[in-house]
């Protein structure tokens, strides 16, 4: 488990013990955001200047990067002053970094830009399958891509969601505000349901079932599976 102290490192902690096993301090800025990538290889921290470090297993920074300072094309959107969301691809290869100035930006090993998505408001999450990644902007719109950059859908939501994928890929979840929402594939709503408060985050165990976590500290399980039904189908 990693997470931002307020001390302005980020800890790295052992759960059962629940004991710091590394107090990573970044080169720069102070950390606002972390990442593991999916092996546990890796950690991925954001820092309030628009920087990132990359730290290995025994704690040692081994790459950083600086999002650029310039203003978007034709200087209708600001320069970036914030990392908004980050994640690894899903071989842990390269970095995705998202900014409040729209831009989501894919890093490659070397902290080189190697493809980018552009959005018309700050990029608020992003999550990732093996053939397509899905952004939440801060406007509530959902946009699912494919890797080349084309766009394949969107929804809309509510403003801020938090956007995940199912391990297989098949179902997409978000949260946004109170409610968590399910789509399938094909972007067809499977259902929606009010949290017990505000979402602040969500995830996919291996079986497929939605777990959110809200600002008041409470963790819930959501089935995707449809009710059951008596004789006559009706539920």
């Amino acid at each position: 488990l990693a997470a931002i102290h307020h001390g302005g490192v980020a800890v790295v902690w052992e759960l059962e013990s629940e004991t710091p096993v590394h107090v990573l301090r970044t080169p720069s800025g102070r950390p606002t955001r972390v990442e593991f990538s999916h092996n546990g290889r890796w950690l991925a921290v954001a820092c309030d200047d628009c920087s990132v470090h990359v730290f290995n297993t025994a704690g040692a920074a081994v790459r950083s990067l600086r999002l650029g300072q310039q203003a978007g094309v034709g200087g209708w959107q600001q320069a970036a002053r914030s990392v908004t969301t980050l994640t690894f691809t899903p071989d842990d290869k390269c970095l995705l970094v998202g900014s409040d100035d729209g831009l989501l930006q894919q890093f490659d090993v070397h902290a080189r830009v190697v493809s980018t998505w552009r959005h018309a408001d700050a990029v608020n999450s992003v999550a990732v399958a093996a053939d397509r990644i899905a952004t939440g902007r801060r406007d509530g719109r959902i946009r699912t891509w494919r890797w080349d950059g084309a766009v394949i859908g969107h929804v809309d939501s509510g403003p801020d969601p938090h956007v995940a994928f199912s391990s297989s890929g098949e179902l997409t979840g978000a949260v946004a505000g109170a409610t968590c929402f399910l789509w399938d594939t094909d972007r067809r709503l499977l259902g929606s349901s009010r949290l017990s408060a505000r979402g602040v985050g969500l995830g996919f165990s291996s079986s497929s079932v939605l777990v959110t976590a809200t600002d008041r500290g409470t963790i819930e399980a959501w089935s995707a599976a449809p009710e059951p039904t008596d004789d006559r189908g009706s539920p």
